[in-house]
């Protein structure tokens, strides 16, 4: 199939991605948890900006320490996650409901679970580099 310049039609919707979360059980075991993330797609000028967005949120980070930083670095991180994901299927509030994808739940999630700011960027990565070949 040829690709044709300037048709965003097709690009216009997220991609959709599993994303595995280790979690530690009692024992310490680690337990993989799934949730989908529904990534923008995005073009190299795109993401460079979301990375350069990225940067100028770390220059902040240079005058904290302590706990200030540790807060600082999962806001930033949220926000991150943020510009480039639409949203999120297969994760619950407490109560049971899906959650929203807002900026004080993703930073919950990113709190709750040290690598998942870590596996939800791999996976965007990923998204992006070569959607059509991992079956989206």
């Amino acid at each position: 199939m040829a690709f044709k310049l300037g048709t965003q039609e097709a690009l216009s919707k997220p991609i959709q991605r599993k994303v595995m979360l280790p979690v530690c059980n009692e024992a310490g075991t680690p337990i993989n948890h799934q949730i989908t993330m529904l990534y923008h797609r995005m073009t190299v000028e795109e993401i460079g900006a979301a990375y350069a967005a990225l940067g100028e949120d770390a220059k902040l980070l240079e005058e904290l320490s302590g706990p200030a930083l540790t807060a600082a670095v999962l806001d930033m991180h949220a926000n991150h996650v943020l510009r480039l994901a639409a949203g999120w299927k297969e994760v619950q509030a407490d109560d049971g409901t899906d959650a929203a994808f807002t900026f004080d739940n993703v930073r919950a999630l990113l709190n709750a679970v040290p690598k998942a700011y870590d596996k939800i960027t791999e996976e965007f990565q990923k998204a992006n580099r070569g959607g059509a070949a991992l079956g989206n």
